[in-house]
């Protein structure tokens, strides 16, 4: 009710595993039923500062301006809990003239939570997308990058930036505090990591930063009709990263079909053709590196490291204990240390670990 809008007192928990998200009923009388529903997001304390909080607003707010489908945050008009922050938003902003202009409040505080509230988009998730809509998709997501490196403020954009000590180290750090992973698998996923870190020392080099989504994948993204525009949400994982960290992890789970002309050729597979797809499209609005392939392979590898360190580092959370209830069985462990070998073997095989 801080955003001057009514409850009926109804809700619903969704699926969120960082979060706490809600869609929660209110009065509408614009509504045949007299009722709407919004989303509400309450942060978990103490994983992102709020200026980190209002540079992920000031993107979708960016978004929202120029049309890019993604859901509209709601002002919040309550004095009493808007962030006394909230003004920075102006600030990470900028027009075609260099100079922000006012947008409205869009974080609330309440207690030590942080919270902001979203239009809801009604839609579905794809199950399988079409290969016009992979390069529609793409194009989009060029879009996007333009327009965050054209009017974010680098002075006050404050997101983490892309570095293998927050995709290896920090995630090598919460599994050794777990302690709790099968003691003959410890040494040698440790020792993987940590070379790792030291083949993939180019990486960080190899592309300059732009503010990106950083967890694109189909979950999320919404249709909200059949045929219709495709919307991107959460952008709770946004950071200063490369531009493939955008595109890779999407055409690994979009689901597209191989056509009848490839299903016969040699290493051809779904992903990689969604991936050629989505930089076709990509590369209509905004250039690639043209050796944008070897970013793939690094990219998946900490993926998968960033994966196992962030289950470790939430284990205290009785969610993630049921939720990841196999984290702590042995055969999990040995198929996870013969992946993470054969990716290292997929590095070392493509020139791509400096060793």
């Amino acid at each position: 009710e801080a955003t001057g809008l009514r409850s009926t007192g109804r809700f619903q928990q969704l699926n969120s595993m960082e979060n706490r998200v809600y869609a929660v009923e209110i009065e509408a009388e614009s509504q045949p039923k007299g009722v709407d529903q919004i989303i509400v997001k309450f942060y978990r304390p103490g994983r992102w500062s709020s200026r980190m909080l209002i540079s992920e607003h000031a993107l979708i707010s960016l978004l929202a301006d120029e049309n890019i489908e993604t859901p509209k945050l709601i002002p919040i008009v309550a004095t009493s809990v808007i962030h006394p922050e909230n003004h920075l938003l102006s600030q990470i902003l900028l027009n075609e003239t260099g100079h922000g202009k006012v947008y409205p409040h869009t974080l609330g505080k309440i207690g030590s939570f942080c919270f902001a509230v979203w239009e809801k988009v009604r839609g579905r998730v794809p199950l399988e997308l079409e290969e016009q809509d992979v390069l529609s998709i793409g194009r989009t997501i060029a879009r996007m990058h333009n327009l965050f490196e054209r009017r974010i403020n680098p002075e006050f954009f404050s997101r983490t930036q892309f570095s293998l000590e927050m995709y290896l180290t920090q995630p090598l750090q919460n599994l050794m505090s777990w302690n709790q992973m099968p003691k003959q698998f410890e040494q040698p996923i440790f020792q993987l990591i940590e070379q790792l870190f030291r083949g993939l020392s180019w990486l960080p080099h190899a592309d300059h930063f732009l503010p990106v989504h950083a967890d694109l994948h189909r979950l999320n993204l919404v249709q909200t009709s059949e045929g219709g525009q495709f919307w991107f949400v959460d952008f709770d994982d946004c950071q200063l990263g490369l531009a493939m960290q955008d595109l890779w992890p999407l055409a690994s789970t979009c689901g597209v079909s191989l056509p009848n002309h490839m299903k016969d050729v040699e290493g051809a597979n779904p992903s990689s053709y969604a991936l050629e797809l989505l930089t076709q499209g990509y590369s209509e609005f905004r250039a690639l590196p043209q050796d944008w392939k070897i970013f793939v392979e690094p990219l998946r590898t900490l993926k998968m490291v960033h994966y196992l360190g962030w289950i470790a580092g939430r284990w205290s959370d009785p969610f993630f204990k049921q939720t990841f209830s196999f984290f702590d069985d042995r055969q999990y462990w040995e198929k996870t240390y013969f992946e993470l070998s054969d990716q290292f073997q997929i590095l070392a095989q493509g020139g791509l670990l400096e060793l």
